[in-house]
């Protein structure tokens, strides 16, 4: 859940995207690999001969467990994410009523004959204006 909603704002409300693809591969890989490294080293189960099977209608992967997982601990960690999100996006100087719509909103474009300057007021973009008021 909280890498597909990303991509779903994405596509609905224009979000600036959070997670590029690549970063979600390292993302599942990284965490999905030390859980199933640790499935290997498990005690085996003492019982595991004396216990009665499961029936046929029984499965491993049911309504309860999808749920949990993708109802109640997917929007948790959906919010959770959208939170720090937003707070990174704010901490670097673009507010969260700023992001919405973001692709639609024209920039400031360079002209042609501009060029990067570090050490000017405008760093080279001629389309800035400086501020005139004193005060």
């Amino acid at each position: 859940m909280p890498e597909l909603f990303p991509f779903i704002f994405l596509i609905i409300v224009a979000l600036p995207i959070a997670l590029s693809t690549v970063l979600v591969l390292c993302v599942d890989l990284g965490t999905d690999m030390i859980p199933a490294i640790s499935i290997a080293y498990e005690e085996a189960e003492l019982d595991i001969m004396v216990r009665k099977p499961r029936s046929k209608d029984d499965h491993l992967a049911n309504a309860r467990l999808y749920y949990w997982a993708y109802m109640l601990e997917g929007w948790v960690q959906t919010f959770g994410c959208f939170v720090c999100f937003f707070t990174c996006f704010s901490d670097f100087g673009f507010p969260m009523s700023n992001a919405w719509f973001l692709n639609f909103k024209m920039g400031t474009i360079p002209e042609k004959h501009d060029t990067y300057d570090p050490d000017a007021w405008n760093l080279g973009n001629s389309n800035l204006k400086r501020d005139c008021t004193v005060g």
